[in-house]
């Protein structure tokens, strides 16, 4: 069920709903149980013990917000200032969560209750993915192209590719494309981006080139930064890319030939992550070094293993030149940590391309196993 604000909505209301929502929970209505069941995060796990405050969350839920505070945030940003509430709702979230979550009801519902906001300046304009707009500000104004302000204190471009509707409206892509060209022409830096003080472990530069390609997957945007000469080797944007399936903005990375050997190592883990064979199959043909062990201190082996990818991941990596018996960070190599996961499948398979399976102390025991 999703549902829409009323351009009138007040955090009481909401409150009253939440608690009309738990009576009609508690007197057994099937419209509340399945409405709580479809928008809670426990889903269909939503036991008798629900309170008021998981009303709350399945509301926000049902509203496109991740919680009960982000509701309440942008319902209160929205009575003061819609064009402030548009550019939250528009943009990544700053909670420290994943950059990929949010939805665009909440923006879009803004959009509909105040129609103002879309003309209200550059950042909303980059946001939108308006090109037209954006040319004709810096028309007037030429130093808004790196100019910071807005809600959040960023440049055009980092609104642009932080933008929930970059990620999720494809009707707007080739007006993202082309309001980033025309932000680049006008001095635009492709290497621009935020910082992050809730990144963990540490506090990280968030750059344009992570947004567009390891938040949204635009290979569109991600070839224009690249060909503006922007750097992918930010340890997040090689990190992030290859957890999107169809990796059309990952593609478009190493196909540029900027990712250095950490990213490209990086991928190849991730892709092993997600178990994604067609994924892990690309990049070893386009330049993925099965032996690196640049990223975490190990091999693709190594990763496929612990990850207890099939066999086929396995038989995939051995055809690319991967070498069971090279030693991670930690002195074990590939044969040892299959031995340790039970894995005599593996075993066997590095035994018949005639790698020497032979181990040692704890290892030799749990082979035996």
């Amino acid at each position: 069920m999703s549902t829409t604000l009323p351009p009138n909505a007040s955090i009481v209301q909401l409150r009253k709903q939440a608690k009309d929502l738990l009576a009609a929970w508690k007197a057994g209505a099937s419209d509340a149980i399945e409405r709580v069941r479809s928008a809670h995060p426990r889903g269909p796990g939503a036991s008798d013990s629900v309170s008021l405050v998981d009303m709350q969350v399945t509301l926000a839920r049902e509203h496109g917000f991740q919680s009960w505070a982000e509701l309440k945030r942008h319902v209160e940003l929205a009575a003061d200032d819609p064009v402030v509430a548009f550019i939250e709702a528009a943009c990544v979230p700053l909670d420290g969560g994943s950059h990929a979550a949010g939805a665009l009801g909440p923006a879009n519902t803004l959009l509909t209750n105040h129609p103002e906001i879309a003309s209200s300046g550059i950042y909303t304009a980059a946001a939108l993915g308006d090109a037209a707009a954006v040319r004709q500000s810096l028309a007037d104004d030429p130093a808004l192209a790196t100019a910071k302000g807005g809600p959040r204190g960023w440049d055009p471009l980092t609104y642009l590719c932080f933008s929930h509707y970059l990620r999720l409206d494809a009707a707007r892509s080739d007006g993202f494309i082309d309001t980033a060209r025309v932000l680049i022409v006008g001095g635009a830096d492709p290497n621009t981006g935020f910082f992050d003080d809730d990144h963990l472990p540490e506090p990280t530069l968030e750059s344009v080139m992570y947004g567009a390609a390891g938040v949204a997957n635009h290979a569109g945007v991600t070839r224009l930064l690249l060909e503006a000469g922007a750097d992918p080797n930010d340890r997040e944007t090689p990190y992030h890319a290859p957890e999107h399936a169809d990796s059309a903005a990952m593609m478009a990375l190493v196909e540029s030939g900027k990712v250095d050997a950490w990213g490209m190592s990086t991928m190849l883990l991730r892709k092993l992550d997600f178990h994604d064979y067609d994924g892990v199959a690309w990049l070893l043909q386009h330049g993925a070094d099965a032996n690196d062990t640049e990223s975490w201190g190990k091999t693709a082996l190594h990763q496929a293993v612990l990850r207890r990818n099939a066999l086929r991941f396995v038989d995939l990596l051995l055809e690319h030149g991967a070498d069971p018996t090279v030693v991670a960070s930690d002195g074990k190599s590939a044969v040892a940590v299959a031995a340790r996961m039970g894995r005599a499948d593996v075993i066997e398979g590095f035994a018949a391309r005639g790698f020497s399976t032979e181990l040692q102390g704890i290892d030799r025991f749990l082979a035996a196993c």
